[in-house]
């Protein structure tokens, strides 16, 4: 599922979506994509805490965030939005100039405060 980020002026600034959904486990994977000229202002981290609290209201109980170890934008999103850091998967992405480590986040549905 693909869903679009906009201001509260409502200038589109990025995409945000879920993949990999395992409806058995209860787990999904949660990845996004910010401009250029919205970036460092919290649009990221709001957005991802959004979209995993409506993946638990759909029932899932996991939602994981993988970044590569060389983004470091996007661990600090991982670290704001409150997922917690759990491992690297080694050599588990391919990239244009050969493989990459994935680091592994993860929000639980019982982490959530009211």
């Amino acid at each position: 599922m693909q869903l679009a980020i906009f201001t509260k002026d409502g200038e589109l600034v990025g995409g945000i979506s879920l993949h990999g959904t395992d409806w058995n486990t209860g787990i999904t994977q949660v990845g996004y994509g910010v401009g250029p000229k919205s970036r460092g202002q919290g649009i990221a981290p709001e957005a991802v805490r959004a979209v995993t609290r409506w993946a638990f209201s759909l029932g899932l109980h996991r939602v994981e965030l993988r970044t590569t170890l060389e983004n470091e934008a996007s661990q600090r999103v991982a670290a704001k939005a409150g997922f917690t850091y759990e491992g690297t998967l080694r050599q588990a992405q391919r990239g244009h100039d050969g493989m990459h480590d994935l680091l592994v986040f993860s929000f639980l549905a019982d982490e959530v405060v009211a």
